[in-house]
């Protein structure tokens, strides 16, 4: 008789895995925006929008030329056609019809800057956020023509914190920045604007005009100026409210980081989401007014940065790359 076969005994359950630690953006973030394409993606976004202000500014210098040669047209013209009236008109159509151009650079510079915050921060690309890539044979054109000196540098250093807590410090510095200076550009015109329309009403109270041949000849030719600076105060009070309700979730997310709780990969996406859209109408401002305030706001960013950096790194929110 043959002894019955031992069942083999079943080997032990396997040490289950320990729970990931915190890992890091490899590269930094600093680090990878200091390769030559990114520094090109930074210098070709930087070029569109300025491409696009000049655009602006040449189109509203030919606009306020037309709307003095109407007005003094108007003025001197004795006949029934309403020349004034009618050409102030066309002239708004015409500048609302060359905007198309300046349109068509903001959304090529907004999809260059998404190009580069995705490489950098290691995230993946939302065609429903940005819909088309900007062409490698663009982000070259554009930045061969840069002659500026901004384009290193571009967010403070974030390390050692880990990932994704990196990204969203960076996020923070981005949305921080343009609040102010929308707000006050904002103010300027208003304020230039208000000085401008005291200016006429003193011209045409001396000339002394009836109300229809003030609207017809002093009002309808600056329909296009009007309309332009009412646009400009409303976009860029927009744009600050938006970038302010950008960075309030910002740090909402962060402090809750600080507090234990895990922060997914995926807010960072939405973040970023909402930044790019923000972008695509963001209130211009000239290059000149936002290189006089450039140096207290580059002190005011670093500054932040360094803070929320020192409290990641006292919470323990960093990893050793």
């Amino acid at each position: 008789m043959t002894s019955p076969k031992r069942a083999r005994p079943s080997p032990p359950p396997a040490a289950s895995p320990p729970p990931p630690g915190p890992c890091v953006t490899g590269p930094s973030i600093f680090e990878a925006q200091a390769t030559e394409p990114n520094q090109d993606r930074i210098a070709a976004q930087a070029v569109a929008y300025t491409k696009v202000k000049h655009n602006r500014s040449l189109r509203l210098s030919l606009v306020a030329v037309a709307a003095v040669v109407l007005a003094t047209s108007g003025l001197s013209y004795a006949g029934p056609f309403p020349v004034g009236a009618v050409g102030g008109v066309v002239l708004l159509c015409a500048s609302l019809l060359f905007t198309y151009r300046e349109d068509r650079l903001v959304q090529l510079a907004v999809s260059i800057k998404e190009d580069f915050d995705t490489k950098v921060f290691h995230l993946p690309w939302n065609h429903f956020a940005v819909t088309n890539r900007p062409s490698p044979l663009d982000v070259a054109r554009l930045a061969e023509k840069y002659t500026g000196s901004r384009k290193a540098g571009w967010y403070d250093d974030t390390r050692p914190v880990s990932r994704p807590l990196d990204i969203l410090i960076c996020q923070q510095s981005d949305a921080a920045w343009g609040p102010p200076v929308h707000r006050r550009w904002a103010g300027a015109v208003a304020a230039g604007s208000t000085v401008v329309a005291a200016a006429v009403a003193g011209i045409w109270i001396a000339v002394g005009l009836t109300w229809q041949q003030g609207l017809a000849d002093f009002v309808a030719p600056s329909l296009a100026l009007v309309a332009e600076a009412i646009q400009t105060v409303l976009r860029n009070l927009r744009s600050a409210r938006e970038k302010e309700g950008r960075l309030s979730m910002i740090m909402e997310h962060y402090n809750a980081a600080l507090r234990g709780k895990p922060l997914q990969e995926s807010v960072c996406r939405d973040i970023q989401n909402a930044s790019a859209a923000s972008r695509s109408r963001n209130g211009h401002v000239p290059d000149w007014f936002d290189d006089w305030q450039q140096p207290a706001n580059q002190r005011a960013m670093t500054r932040s940065t360094e803070g929320l950096v020192a409290e990641a790194v006292a919470a323990g929110l960093t990893t050793k790359s």
